[in-house]
């Protein structure tokens, strides 16, 4: 006989779920195959306490975190169905976690881990911007012009790459970004280390403080480690994902509309980090179209 262990499992997504500051998420878990789940307690938890997010046992649900008091959901109804998923209601930053969700009985126990990432408010610095950039008012686009820009020179600013950097910068916790890159065929994007040298000629490696994917020639696509990771993509993307995970030491890209991953750098930070990016050189054969951050949703 099969026993229960080998036949059921809780499963959940194989990718990041990302949510916006305001929105509701749905956590999703559920019993492989389908199996009725109200005979079971179930703890949902994060690495950043010891009490859980939420816990449903003996028919009841309890909430133990004060911050998700109130904002968290959990469906009685669907656990006939082996749906195991929490909702998480008014989404703060401070939400994005890797998430634990643990079906448990006496005689047996599984769980499933879901990744939930919220996605930060970011916008392009004009201080750090290359002459040969134009930022918009909302700082949200970045074009590249064939006129010089007559702008101050200040430490801060790139001078012979066209590239700017973020306002905002991180020293912990985890943060997500989208950029629409379109159809562009040249493009820079990462983070970079606030001491990282912005003057002149630059290297694109994490010895110098550069953690970045370029695209050169509309397919060619390389990861600017401490050696150059050329990899191909089956689907060109047109909104390219970052993701840094600051205390795990991780800067990880992916295709945002097919959520499919790209590539992860692994290290470790003791600086301040920010987003860096560079719409590249326009030539005869490359299109005008800006960088652009995609606004946060607040529904």
């Amino acid at each position: 006989m099969v026993s229960f262990s080998a036949r059921f499992s809780v499963v959940g997504p194989s990718y990041p779920i990302i949510t916006y500051v305001g929105d509701e998420v749905m956590l999703p878990a559920f019993f492989s195959p389908e199996l009725n789940a109200q005979g079971f307690d179930i703890k949902w938890t994060t690495p950043k306490s010891s009490s859980p997010v939420l816990l449903y046992q003996n028919n009841s649900t309890i909430n133990r975190i004060e911050s998700y008091m109130g904002r968290t959901v959990f469906s009685r109804e669907n656990l006939k169905y082996g749906n195991v998923s929490l909702i998480i209601r008014n989404v703060r930053v401070s939400d994005g976690d890797l998430y634990k969700c643990l079906v448990f009985s006496k005689q047996w126990e599984d769980e499933a881990r879901i990744n939930l990432i919220v996605e930060a408010d970011v916008t392009f610095d004009p201080e750090t911007a290359s002459p040969w950039l134009i930022v918009s008012e909302d700082g949200k686009e970045v074009r590249h012009v064939e006129i010089r820009q007559t702008v101050a020179d200040n430490p801060k600013r790139f001078d012979g790459w066209v590239n700017v950097l973020a306002r905002e910068g991180f020293t912990s916790g985890r943060h997500y970004w989208e950029v629409e890159v379109g159809e562009e065929t040249a493009w820079d994007l990462g983070v970079t280390r606030e001491s990282a040298d912005r003057k002149g000629w630059i290297n694109l490696s994490p010895y110098d403080g550069y953690w970045s994917v370029v695209l050169r020639n509309s397919n060619v696509y390389e990861a600017c480690d401490n050696s150059i990771v050329s990899f191909s993509l089956g689907v060109m993307p047109r909104t390219v994902g970052i993701f840094l995970d600051y205390n795990e030491g991780q800067v990880s890209f992916y295709n945002a509309q097919s959520r499919s991953h790209m590539y992860i750098f692994t290290d470790s930070f003791t600086e301040t980090l920010y987003p860096f990016f560079g719409p590249c050189l326009n030539d005869a054969d490359r299109r005008a179209a800006p960088l652009v951050i995609r606004p946060l949703c607040t529904q």
